[in-house]
């Protein structure tokens, strides 16, 4: 094939449905469109493909923890010291350093939604060729795929559109696209808007199937949909007035999933910690994907689906009385490592602090004895030489606690405190101690295959209630409403306080002015996001859309070791040169985003 016109199809996904993955319970593969479209279980088997770049290719693997959570004031690269220039995986998207136009996980993402995008038009535009008998299951097919058009779509808004848009397309999108041109902002969120309203038309209130969407997932994306585009108009444009209408609608729309839980399915757990629990269907999520190899539904990567849990691990099985372990994870993969700012950002009697977080590793293997080497290497007293490392001992502790050095250096075990994990501005220093940090505990899966399986069993969450909460929050602040703000935030607080100190855990108009970065109520609210959704794939647009990238990371910011990061050029993706503008006839009237080279021909 022509490697210009090859790369339009990648480009845009444009392949054919053949060379999906198979479906479990229908082949495709062998039928024509014409044929596939005619029957109920051909036109399923195409929404099905519709779902399964999300766990095998977008929020699965690698790209989407880079992509989505990454590159923001709450990670830094796990084993680099300070702001070095050094080489290490996945640099590019954690700090910023060698990012370019080319990177593959930008080009993954904007391949794969396009790629997905173009098999939602298919389901959508033949839905009443398939001759379904059940009205019911029709019009589900139908809003499962205008959910996840409207999703994709939102994610390439976001990442790639800014105000010039993204390239948009409701037809069939199975021939190259010799020309291109960006459809505006306005009309890509009007068709956001619009497919998830018809969703939340279509959409059953339960499924029978495991992990299909429903319609309090459409509610949900709905809401978040409404708030970053009402962001938008606020930080982007300085216009309140067109701001304000579209949080309204953010806070009618997040209003009406919270005063209508008991229909739509979902609820708060009375303990944070349960939401992470390994379950089939939890009860908290709006909406969740399913993580089973032989699903309908997921994707066909087997060991390279969802290995997201490796990526908050810090390193344990090298040390002394330790083997690799359900319970800490699957070492040696570990990518970020938080940032000072995240530790210290949880009170006294914030109980999700506990709940999200590991800081003591205990001896999981016996016989092991400390030597001169390994004491002299962690600053420990070599008064413990060969002391035997018993199980149950403690053998690390990352704490965000302040520990003085000389207890530091009389303690049996690796003693890794926050005031020498960073120094006082919150860089990382150059020593054993870059390797040390609490670990995100939020994805560890006790019920993989084996201690060394890459593979998660769990069912990762894209949108879950809490976040609902902390939405219809942000509205009210925007609204000027901060009792009922506060009130929302706080049925989330008595949630994760400690038994018996509710009261002390609650907010009050004092902790706004109080908030990181000088205060106010949006870092008030970035900050009770982070700590409530650290680690859940939304951070990097909480900070895009707020405007707040450029205040947060870089020198003399509360993530100084991120000093690449160029204001505004990187509150965009760049446009893939090799795949996308370097195939299309017309690269210049599309255009690259602003600050990144155009063309590479």
């Amino acid at each position: 094939m022509n490697k210009i016109l090859k790369n339009m199809l990648v480009g845009l996904g444009l392949i054919t449905l053949a060379s999906c993955n198979d479906l479990e319970e229908y082949n495709p593969s062998t039928l024509s469109l014409q044929t596939l479209v005619s029957t109920p279980e051909g036109h399923t088997s195409i929404v099905n493909q519709a779902y399964r770049n999300l766990p095998s290719e977008i929020f699965g693997r690698d790209d989407g923890q880079q992509m989505f959570e990454t590159g923001s004031d709450l990670w830094y690269m796990k084993g680099m010291a300070g702001a070095q220039t050094s080489s290490g995986w996945g640099r590019q998207m954690i700090v910023y350093l060698q990012l370019n136009e080319d990177q593959g996980t930008t080009k993954n993402i904007w391949q794969f939604n396009y790629e997905s995008i173009r098999i939602c038009n298919t389901a959508i535009l033949h839905i009443d060729e398939a001759n379904y008998s059940s009205i019911d299951v029709r019009n589900s097919r139908e809003g499962e795929a205008r959910f996840l058009r409207a999703f994709y779509y939102l994610i390439l808004q976001e990442h790639f559109g800014g105000e010039k848009g993204i390239y948009l397309s409701t037809e069939e999108m199975n021939e190259p696209i010799f020309t291109s041109v960006r459809t505006p902002i306005e009309q890509v969120y009007e068709l956001i808007f619009t497919d998830l309203n018809k969703a939340i038309e279509l959409l059953p209130l339960k499924q029978s199937e495991h992990g299909r969407i429903e319609k309090k997932a459409a509610y949900g994306m709905l809401a978040r949909s409404y708030l970053s585009y009402g962001s938008y108009y606020k930080y982007n444009k300085n216009d309140n007035t067109t701001a304000n209408k579209y949080f309204e609608q953010t806070k009618e729309t997040a209003e009406y999933i919270i005063n209508n839980q008991t229909t739509l399915g979902c609820k708060l757990y009375d303990n944070f910690e349960d939401i992470f629990k390994n379950s089939d269907n939890c009860e908290e999520a709006l909406y969740y994907m399913v993580n089973n190899e032989t699903a309908t539904l997921n994707g066909s990567r087997g060991s390279s689906i969802y290995t997201e849990f490796r990526w908050f691990d810090t390193d344990y099985s090298t040390l002394k009385g330790m083997q690799k372990s359900f319970e800490y994870g699957h070492d040696g993969n570990g990518r970020v490592r938080p940032t000072k700012y995240l530790l210290q950002l949880f009170g006294p009697y914030d109980g999700r602090y506990d709940a999200s977080f590991n800081e003591v590793w205990r001896c999981n293997k016996a016989g092991d004895v400390l030597d001169g080497a390994y004491l002299t290497k962690w600053g420990i007293d070599l008064k413990y030489i060969d002391r035997e490392v018993n199980i149950g001992d403690i053998v690390m502790q990352c704490t965000r606690q302040n520990v003085d050095p000389e207890e530091v250096k009389n303690r049996p075990y690796i003693c890794a405190p926050i005031n020498l994990m960073y120094d006082e501005n919150g860089m990382i220093p150059n020593s054993e101690y870059r390797n040390c940090a609490p670990t995100l505990k939020k994805f560890l899966d006790p019920n993989r295959e084996s201690s060394t399986t890459n593979q998660s069993t769990k069912d990762p969450i894209i949108i879950r209630l809490g976040e609902i909460y902390l939405i219809a929050a942000e509205a009210c602040f925007h609204l000027g409403d901060e009792n009922k703000a506060l009130g929302y935030i706080n049925i989330l607080r008595d949630r994760a306080a400690l038994s018996g100190h509710e009261t002390e855990n609650r907010v009050t108009s004092v902790d706004i002015a109080n908030a990181s970065c000088g205060g106010g109520y949006i870092n008030f609210i970035l900050d009770e996001r982070a700590r409530e959704l650290c680690g859940e794939r939304v951070r990097w647009n909480d900070l895009r859309r707020t405007r707040k990238l450029h205040e947060r990371l870089g020198p003399e910011t509360i993530n100084p070791n991120i000093i690449h990061f160029e204001n505004p050029k990187h509150y965009l993706r760049a446009i893939p040169i090799a795949i996308f503008l370097n195939s299309i006839l017309n690269p210049n009237e599309f255009g690259q985003n602003d600050g990144w080279i155009s063309s590479t021909i």
